[in-house]
């Protein structure tokens, strides 16, 4: 017995009818509910974003922009302005050339040399300015009719560019100006004094302000001692014997006394 074959296609078959799906009202209103609850979640999500951002700009933004901003402006100006901040440069002291220590003179001429023929040189006396000079191409200067005080004078110099650019200070000269004669007594023998022949040589003492000073008796060099103290044995003549003693200063000042004794046979 052969069986029927039947297609499964066979539209003819109200068994293979593909019927739609009706949604249900019920199933409608909740994918609604689902899709409003979905939105106002974003919404709340940005709307808290929105907050969370604005909140950041006005405790740290502001602050950066500002910092920014100040940190921006002082690279322009630095970059704007120009450098005026001058090289340092190394500018040698001067060399004075002052071969004495004391003069009589209050009125002296100082010279040296400096390394430049565009500087210019400040001479200070006991830490006054009291003149300035050109160096010359050779690198010489001169100083003429400097004053100085009585008593000890610090005399330094200093070196000056164009720019107004010092060196350091000079080596310091003490300079000592004197313009009175040193004191000198003779107290052996005394004047008018009379002696025998046979007292030559006879010993001429005496004293003077300073141990420094030269002292002569007869133009003949007496010893003198830290004290001022001075003696020699000077050879008379018979008769009338003039002793003269000059006590002379580092300075050049004399002073002078003279006496006269008579020596008999």
């Amino acid at each position: 017995m052969e069986k029927e074959n039947i297609s499964p296609l066979d539209t003819n078959s109200e068994d293979q009818l593909v019927k739609p799906v009706d949604i249900v009202p019920e199933q409608e209103s909740r994918l609604e509910k689902h899709k409003e609850k979905s939105a106002r979640k974003n919404v709340l999500f940005v709307f808290g974003g929105i907050l969370l951002l604005a909140l950041f700009l006005f405790f740290f933004g502001v602050p950066l922009l500002v910092g920014f901003s100040t940190t921006l402006g002082l690279i322009q100006n630095d970059t704007s302005q120009p450098n005026t901040q001058e090289e340092t440069v190394f500018i040698a002291p001067p060399l004075l050339d002052i071969p004495f220590e004391s003069t009589r003179s209050a009125e002296i001429t100082l010279q040296g040399s400096a390394p430049g023929d565009e500087l210019s040189v400040d001479l200070y006396n006991n830490g006054n300015l009291i003149d300035s000079t050109a160096v010359k191409k050779d690198g010489s200067f001169v100083f003429q009719k400097v004053l100085l005080e009585k008593g000890g004078n610090i005399i330094k110099a200093k070196t000056t560019n164009e720019k107004d650019q010092e060196s350091k200070f000079s080596e310091s000269f003490v300079i000592t100006y004197r313009d009175s004669a040193p004191e000198v007594e003779i107290s052996s023998p005394s004047d008018g004094a009379t002696f025998k022949k046979e007292t030559s040589p006879l010993t001429v003492t005496g004293k003077t302000d300073s141990g420094e000073n030269n002292v002569t008796i007869n133009d003949f060099r007496a010893i003198v001692d830290a004290d001022g103290a001075f003696s020699y044995r000077l050879p008379l003549h018979d008769g009338e014997n003039k002793i003269t003693v000059i006590a002379t200063d580092d300075a050049g000042n004399e002073g002078k006394k003279e006496i006269t004794i008579k020596v008999e046979n």
